[in-house]
């Protein structure tokens, strides 16, 4: 241990405890703490800083006695204004104005060490959900039954695998969080939840359905599995080796459901569509050379296209190139286009049964 000028062998150990303490007292799976910056800790004030800095402005009061403050210090700091109560047994540091991750970050420290942020609290933090989140924190302890004042909590059976966190907040991973909103949330809200999370790549649908197959009797998985049956659910079949490469892209970036190979009626002519995407009024056709390569041919896209576009279709055509060596920024592409406010229809357009 090195010697810090002018100090005393009772102030070296002293800072050695705090560094030790502290290293017990953050959980290292929450807060992801260097402890070699605690070198230079000045004293337990600092300490207990440093440690609401990583928490979000909180600390637990199980936390404060294990650094070595005593039940009359705590109450002394309280009485001072230095730690407001947020819940029972933590309190917000320096001040009341916590963030949403900070009130978060307080329902787990007040549900327990095995406090996990869950549901709607959860799906908000992860992105899942485009509403604020709830007024009153959502928080899973396995096994538990009771709940602190002010929180809603659960005693569900979480695994290792269901676990996640963001910046330093213990929650519900993305795929088990969708498992416990669709209990919760109607079909229309959910099935905008799940192809939120799949097109922020939070999860994919082989990960919902390995989910789902080890969980089978729990509630809300009938309808999650509905949801994916229709969002991997596809009409026609590919005809040639580019749709099939097509399609397997399409799968692989686990796109919204679309239909291969629709006859679609457009003022006096009639075309099939490679690719198409009904709600989001999206045509997408991939293009070879063999078949697009010469003059005529471009002449008649370009034909196409402008047909489309009059009777309120995007369409957008994709080369063997685009699938393949720039398969991430198409992907990119695609879902920027897909996830924007469809043409308005002029006119019926419907495709062909």
């Amino acid at each position: 241990m090195p010697r810090f000028a002018g100090e005393g062998a009772s102030r070296r150990v002293r800072r050695v405890q705090i560094f030790v303490k502290l290293g017990r007292v953050a959980d290292q799976r929450v807060i992801g703490l260097d402890l070699r910056g605690f070198l230079h800790v000045d004293d337990l004030d600092r300490a207990v800083w440093l440690l609401a800095e990583r928490q979000h402005g909180v600390v637990a009061r199980r936390q404060l006695l294990e650094l070595g403050f005593n039940r009359h210090a705590i109450t002394r700091g309280v009485e001072a204004h230095r730690l407001h109560p947020v819940y029972r047994g933590v309190y917000a540091v320096g001040h009341r104005l916590l963030s949403i991750k900070g009130r978060s970050m307080a329902a787990c420290l007040a549900a327990g060490q095995s406090g996990i942020l869950c549901r709607r609290s959860a799906g908000y933090l992860l992105g899942q959900l485009p509403t604020g989140p709830p007024k009153i924190p959502q928080v899973t302890v396995p096994g538990s039954r009771r709940s602190p004042r002010g929180i809603r909590r659960y005693g569900d059976a979480i695994g290792p695998a269901e676990v996640t966190t963001r910046e330093g907040i213990p929650l519900t991973a993305p795929a088990r969080t969708l498992l416990d909103l669709a209990s919760e949330l109607g079909p229309e809200a959910l099935n905008n939840a799940v192809a939120r999370s799949i097109h922020l790549r939070l999860t994919t649908s082989a990960q919902l359905e390995r989910l789902l197959d080890a969980r089978p009797r729990r509630p809300g998985t009938a309808a999650l599995r509905t949801i994916l049956g229709a969002n991997t659910a596809t009409r026609g079949a590919p005809n040639s080796p580019l749709e099939e490469l097509g399609d397997r892209f399409l799968r692989a970036h686990d796109f919204p459901p679309y239909e291969l190979n629709v006859p679609l009626n457009l003022a006096d002519a009639r075309y099939v569509i490679d690719c198409l995407w009904r709600d989001q009024r999206v045509a997408l056709e991939f293009d070879s050379r063999t078949y697009h390569g010469d003059w005529g041919s471009a002449e008649a896209d370009r034909a196409r296209d402008r047909q489309l576009l009059a009777h309120g279709y995007r369409p957008v055509r994709l080369t063997r190139p685009d699938l393949t060596t720039k398969s991430e920024a198409t992907a990119a592409e695609l879902w920027a286009i897909l996830t924007t406010t469809p043409m308005p229809q002029p006119r019926s357009t419907e495709p062909v049964e």
